[in-house]
């Protein structure tokens, strides 16, 4: 395909991408969209993945965390497979980081 053929205004979609990732970033560090977006997200989560997530987010190593929640060490990793899917397929450490900033431990307490 030759792309100078292409209608696609390469500013406008940049501009697009830049005003979706700004919102994005707001909305998880101000604590007013919290309540609109994110806790009703958060109240999806059953109550071994908001304990698995905060043990982990706060920087407690995963075999620590099942033996404080009495889970097995299997199930914990299923339980985090689960958890980076819902927040849409995301790496251990950006799940981490997304409750970390987002004061998952107030959300949820």
């Amino acid at each position: 395909m030759d792309w100078s053929e292409c209608n696609v205004n390469y500013m406008d979609v940049l501009s697009d991408f830049l005003l979706c990732r700004i919102f994005s970033d707001r909305m998880i560090l101000t604590t007013q969209y919290h309540a609109n977006f994110i806790i009703p997200f958060l109240k999806s989560l059953s109550h071994t993945e908001k304990k698995l997530l905060l043990l982990l987010a706060n920087g407690m190593h995963l075999k620590k965390a099942t033996a404080q929640i009495n889970i097995k060490y299997g199930y914990a990793c299923n339980v985090m497979e689960r958890l980076r899917a819902k927040f849409g397929g995301v790496s251990r450490e950006q799940l981490f980081y997304t409750a970390g900033t987002m004061h998952f431990h107030h959300l949820i307490g």
